[in-house]
């Protein structure tokens, strides 16, 4: 039970539980349309509205646009507010500040915006063929990131008996946190302090310092509860930092508190990605090796989702004695909402890569779904083990983990049933029964060694004998139960 006397009661100081004397609210003017030219945005109107303070867009704050990876061209960085083109529909183009949150939302409504549309392109695939629509002419591709790994594709499936072809879509997935986006923002002087919903508190604190031209020192960022993150929150979001600069453009506190309709258009989502995979396998079921091309949907600005189908080839191996192994890792810009690492960032995409061709070869071989992963997985015996993509899996006994599923759900009787079944005349009721098998194996911490944490231990002091016990980490709690 994480903290009653806060989260069990309701009394848990989220973000939109902040009060903060004589605040403004904000509210986004957001585009309609998935990618138009901004000819015109006219704010007369809205800022006659009784209760608004100020509608900004992106030449009253003049934010820098915030670049994307290293290695992503520089022409994919993204403007905050934006400025002449809008490349996905609910995109920010103007901000409102009001004295509550309802005049704010009308203001939004009453900025007229005129827009020429330009042509589209929403699947990753149809955005690299030669004639697609550019979202960054000037950057020439909507290509905006290629990367190969395991060997040249050209032998791996060689002495394959047969080849599993197929063409996987791991759909868009949108996080919902329960707890959507929220920010409040103190500008006191030449420093700021802000509330924020987030999972990083130091990358927003740096990403603040640059785009509000601050020294880090001068930015402080605190994290209340957070109701539920999964990586949505984990990203930089940008709209936190067109609230902190338009706090600090007027000197007063801004309030911002995402709706659930935001967050769905605008905030980033998860996965999104294609794969086509050629597996190769002898007749007595055993894996040759894999070739596979992945392309990662990054939407219209490209951030870690563009680069999630690298980490899917990292881990094209799974738990498996699989050698040969070619893959090139892509990622497309597309007029949709950017994504970003969700839930498992690349590795349940590579476990479905596997998983499901692995049935697939299961089915044309005629062999056991299970029978055929004991014949391919790798044995307590083999490990430390190095796959053929550089991973190294130190431990584990991946047989007896199999073979206990298959021990709780009684395997055999469940086989037996579904082929009674099946074989009962057309007329008669019949009970579909399925069983999904998948091993999944993860990484930790995927080649990263920036994460804190120490224990110390000393004896007690209360007269139990027991020893206390001190614990710290340098993670955040976003819904985790780090107070158990």
């Amino acid at each position: 039970m994480d903290d009653p006397a806060l989260l069990i009661r309701g009394a848990s100081p989220y973000v939109a539980d902040l009060v903060e004397h004589d605040v403004l609210h904000a509210a986004f003017v957001r585009s309609p349309l998935a990618h138009a030219r901004v000819v015109a945005l006219t704010k007369g109107e809205a800022e006659q509205r009784p209760g608004v303070v100020a509608v900004l867009d992106a030449g009253d704050l003049a934010l820098a646009p915030v670049p994307g990876f290293e290695a992503f061209a520089a022409g994919f960085a993204r403007p905050p507010l934006a400025e002449s083109v809008v490349r996905f529909a609910g995109e920010p183009v103007a901000i409102v500040l009001a004295t509550t949150a309802a005049a704010a939302i009308d203001a939004a409504e009453a900025v007229d915006v005129a827009y020429e549309l330009l042509p589209h392109v929403i699947d990753p695939l149809a955005a690299l063929d030669a004639d697609a629509p550019l979202l960054f002419p000037d950057v020439g591709s909507n290509r905006a990131f290629a990367s190969h790994v395991g060997e040249p594709a050209d032998h791996v499936l060689d002495g394959a008996d047969v080849i599993i072809r197929t063409h996987h879509v791991i759909p868009r997935v949108a996080p919902v946190p329960m707890e959507p986006n929220g920010i409040v923002a103190v500008p006191r002087g030449e420093t700021i302090t802000v509330w924020a919903s987030t999972q990083g508190v130091h990358s927003l604190r740096d990403a603040l310092a640059v785009t509000l031209r601050m020294a880090p020192d001068d930015v402080r960022v605190i994290s209340p509860a957070v109701g539920g993150a999964f990586g949505a929150k984990y990203h930089v979001h940008t709209d936190l930092l067109v609230v902190a600069a338009a706090a600090r453009h007027v000197g007063r506190t801004v309030r911002w508190i995402e709706t659930r309709t935001e967050h769905l258009q605008g905030a980033s989502q998860g996965r999104g990605q294609h794969q086509d995979i050629a597996m190769g396998f002898r007749n007595d079921g055993t894996i040759v090796g894999l070739a596979a091309t992945l392309t990662a949907d990054g939407g219209a600005y490209p951030g870690l989702g563009a680069i999630m189908s690298n980490a899917t080839a990292t881990m094209a191996c799974g738990p498996y004695r699989l050698r040969r192994v070619a893959v090139d890792a892509r990622g497309a810009v597309t007029n949709t909402s950017p994504t970003i690492a969700y839930r498992g960032a690349g590795r349940p995409e590579a476990t479905a890569m596997l998983e499901f061709t692995i049935d697939r070869a299961a089915h044309r071989l005629g062999i056991d779904p299970i029978a055929l992963r004991l014949k391919n997985v790798l044995g307590p015996d083999e490990l430390p083990y190095t796959t053929a993509t550089g991973v190294e899996i130190d431990s584990g006994d991946y047989p007896a983990a199999l073979a206990l599923a298959c021990e709780r759900i009684d395997y055999d009787s469940v086989r037996a049933r579904q082929r009674l079944e099946r074989d009962r005349p057309v007329n008669e009721r019949r009970v579909v029964t399925g069983i999904g098998v998948g091993l999944y194996l993860d990484i930790t911490p995927f080649r990263l060694v920036t994460e804190f944490a120490s224990v110390t231990v000393r004896p007690g002091r209360d007269g139990t004998g027991l020893p206390e016990v001190d614990m710290r980490a340098g993670t955040l709690s976003h819904g985790q139960n780090h107070r158990a």
